[in-house]
């Protein structure tokens, strides 16, 4: 089977040329403009509370989100390197509190660190706002959209870092960089300006 001309090394005159995929993925005219997914972007930023080595990972995540408008397959990249930088928040919250030297009975991974950061209470379904992606039902305790997204996205992170073929629609991965933002600003929000 042949490499597909769409995922091959692009030529140097065709980097800015949107990649059709764009289109027929997210159903898009032709007339859409980067500046869409920019405009987009801008749901999933982090506040200056966020210690600035995290902000920066997590710019890394959104600038890739930014260049899928030109090479479709690295928008599920975006997603993977969003899934590290929300990890790295949640060690470097550790790291940085009281339970320093505590050590995470769950294990070391992603799942295990946001649970551990859920029974801190540094994490809640609070940080999704009044309007999250799941609605929540009465009876679910304060964590219950927090188990859902970590179970559903540590799920989707172990996907994409071992089987790297998958695809999924930009708006998946927009979806992704916005909850984890979410994520991420809550986690750091006692922090006070980190510029």
């Amino acid at each position: 089977m042949e490499l597909a001309k769409s995922d091959q090394l692009k030529d140097l005159d065709s980097i800015f040329v949107p990649d059709f995929r764009i289109y027929n993925w997210c159903e898009l005219t032709r007339t859409e403009k980067p500046e869409y997914f920019h405009g987009e972007l801008k749901k999933a930023e982090l506040q200056r509370h966020v210690p600035v080595e995290i902000r920066e990972q997590f710019e890394i995540a959104r600038n890739v989100f930014l260049y899928s408008f030109y090479q479709y397959r690295i928008a599920m990249a975006s997603q993977l390197y969003a899934f590290s930088v929300l990890e790295k928040s949640l060690k470097w919250k550790k790291k940085h509190s009281l339970y320093k030297d505590e050590k995470n009975s769950r294990g070391n991974g992603l799942k295990a660190s946001f649970y551990y950061s859920m029974e801190k209470d540094w994490i809640n379904d609070d940080a999704f706002g009044s309007q999250p992606i799941w609605p929540k039902r009465d009876f679910e305790d304060s964590h219950d959209i927090c188990k859902r997204y970590i179970s559903l996205y540590s799920m989707k992170r172990n996907e994409l870092a071992h089987d790297p073929s998958s695809l999924d629609i930009p708006w998946d991965t927009l979806e992704v960089l916005v909850m984890t933002s979410q994520l991420i600003n809550y986690l750091f929000k006692d922090l006070g300006d980190c510029s």
